[in-house]
């Protein structure tokens, strides 16, 4: 079987981005015990709530969404 490598398509991919943080052992343990509740890795939960907060933050940068 071959394989096609993929092309990228930047307009439906999210950006590839580092972040350097500090966690304490509380942090930690709360973490693991959301991912164990949820059943899924530690790093999906630290995913997920990275893009909660990026997202808010883009949507304090834009400003209150006025009704027309």
């Amino acid at each position: 079987m071959l394989f096609k490598k993929r092309q990228p398509n930047p307009a439906n991919e999210d950006a590839f981005m580092s972040f350097n943080f500090w966690l304490t052992l509380e942090e930690i343990e709360q973490l693991e015990t959301v991912a164990r509740d949820n059943q899924t890795d530690p790093a999906a939960v630290v995913q997920k709530i990275v893009k909660k907060t990026l997202a808010h933050w883009r949507q304090l940068e834009e400003g209150p969404v006025e009704n027309k």
